[in-house]
């Protein structure tokens, strides 16, 4: 009983701290021109004490006119100098004092280095405040017990967040960490086997699991299938209540009853009775492992997830109105559209399309986030967006962002200028893999196969991607006329023969049809 008066209290307490922003939030839609222009001078007057700010003369910015004209767009690229030179204490672009720089990948192997102050932070801390309101706005729980996504840590020399949880701060992280189910000490585990092992064993030690909150649902999927393919395995370490693992020991504490219960049921629905709500990334490539998600738990509601950059917040799911909407309150937006005219994300029009343009609370001013959006209806006077994949040459299977051109610079060393074409390949959730499709070769094959791999991981989300064993190892298989094939295949999907041009990395996804077409 006092459990469930806790659990109340505090989902009355969160109910309560996200109450305003989500309300001040849904007036902003009806108001989006007066938010936006609000947002864009806050922006301007805060960075008019950095020396990005002066060098652009953002003091003289007054409208959105005179900021288009006085500040380029940039991509990562225009300013890792810059950033660099922020770093060692040359230069500045963020203002008020930097908190850490959490990395993500560029578009070359080079990681970029984002950031953050506690504006930022505070920004993605809103995002979140909204969010939860609205789901305790729409769920009634009972244990508030929830996973939220985390990622096993990757070697470097910076200074970032552990994990996703630390998108939260100061008292509302205090009154959640009792809900999470994150084992003490999984952000010290470094090997992903591992660290998929001890996520299962604490997920199948909880039995009144209720939120599942993840941006992949490949990354959840992931977990189901640790859980699928190694249950007596784990049975057996939950029995023995421990785990070690690389100099740690994890404690899982489990009743007999809950064991009995484990070892009675082979589903995963049943695993978690209490599950009422997944959160999780289901636009683009995310479609079709997000379906396979639902299919596992037919009777626990599915959330789509917002847009979110490890640069900015940018959507948020809102129950109510079944879209996800722009956080308008914490950045500008642009879009590039396909004409390539750039106008006001809140200007465009009803199905129109481009790229995002994000101006943030870091330093990152009308900043190419790669992202192609399109408006798909409007919630009061403010567009509503859904994500349509990434701009340029570029497949995201996993999260590795891989382009022609990064591909190409990893690899064609390789290859002896050999006809070749590198393919996503996805068979399943356990099984994504890139395939290299190359005329002739007179060595091993298996030898190619490592050092492409080992090229291609040179690439940061690449590299990530197969640690986590999300990818699968690369493989190598030989194709005479190669060229021949690649524009057979085209022509027979009613492809003009003259409109075919030979890629290095194909881009479309090879599903197990698409992959048969290949030897027939």
């Amino acid at each position: 009983m006092i459990r469930w008066f806790t659990v109340k209290f505090v989902c009355l307490l969160f109910r309560f701290l996200g109450m305003f922003k989500r309300r001040a939030f849904l007036n902003s839609m009806q108001l989006p021109q007066r938010t936006q222009e609000k947002c864009l001078k806050e922006i301007c007057r805060e960075m008019t004490e950095t020396d990005y700010g002066k060098k652009y003369g953002l003091s003289g910015v007054t409208d959105y006119q005179s900021f288009k004209a006085s500040v380029p767009l940039i991509n990562y690229e225009d300013i890792a100098d810059v950033i660099e030179a922020q770093k060692n204490g040359e230069y500045s672009i963020t203002p008020g004092k930097i908190l850490f720089y959490e990395n993500t990948s560029g578009s070359s192997s080079k990681c970029k280095a984002i950031p953050y102050n506690s504006q930022l932070k505070k920004s993605f801390y809103n995002m979140f405040l909204i969010w939860v309101s609205d789901v305790l706005k729409n769920h009634s729980l009972n244990t508030g017990k929830m996973f939220l996504s985390i990622s096993p840590g990757v070697a470097t020399d910076e200074e970032g967040m552990t994990d996703d949880t630390d998108y939260l701060s100061g008292f509302g992280a205090l009154l959640l960490k009792p809900f999470l189910i994150k084992p003490d000490g999984i952000n010290h585990v470094k090997d992903p086997d591992n660290y998929r092992k001890i996520l299962a064993l604490a997920l199948l030690a909880e039995k009144d699991l209720e939120i599942v909150s993840v941006w992949s649902p490949t990354y959840f999927l992931m977990i189901l299938n640790e859980i699928k393919n190694h249950k007596s395995d784990l049975m057996k370490y939950l029995e023995a209540g421990c785990l070690s693992v690389e100099g740690q020991c994890f404690t899982f504490k489990v009743s007999q009853k809950r064991l009995e219960s484990l070892k009675s049921k082979n589903s995963f629905k049943d695993y978690w009775p209490e599950l009422k709500i997944i959160s999780a990334w289901d636009e683009g490539f995310a479609k079709q492992p997000a379906e396979e998600l639902k299919s596992h738990f037919p009777n626990v509601s599915f959330q789509g997830k917002g847009l979110l950059s490890t640069e900015a917040p940018v959507t948020v799911p809102i129950i109510s109105t079944e879209h996800s909407l722009p956080l308008i309150k914490e950045c500008f937006f642009e879009v590039i559209l396909l004409n390539g005219e750039t106008k006001m994300l809140i200007d465009m029009e009803l199905l129109e399309e481009g790229e995002l343009v994000i101006t943030q609370r870091s330093g990152l001013l009308r900043y190419r986030t790669g992202d192609r959006v399109k408006v798909d209806s409007f919630v009061g006077n403010c567009p509503t967006l859904t994500f349509l994949g990434r701009s340029g040459k570029q497949v995201d299977m996993h999260g590795e962002k891989l382009t022609e051109e990064r591909a190409y610079k990893s690899i064609s060393p390789l290859l002896d200028n050999c006809p070749s074409i590198l393919l996503p390949v996805y068979e399943s959730s356990e099984n994504s893999y890139y395939c290299l499709m190359i005329e002739s070769f007179t060595g091993n094959l298996k030898s190619l196969a490592d050092k492409v791999d080992n090229a291609l991981k040179e690439n940061f989300h690449y590299a990530v991607a197969r640690r986590n064993n999300q990818l699968k190892a690369l493989q190598v298989c030989l194709m005479d006329r190669l060229n021949h094939k690649y524009t057979e295949i085209q022509m027979s999907s009613g492809m003009r023969w003259g409109d075919i041009k030979i890629p290095f990395l194909e881009l479309k996804i090879q599903y197990e049809s698409e992959l048969k077409s290949w030897f027939t």
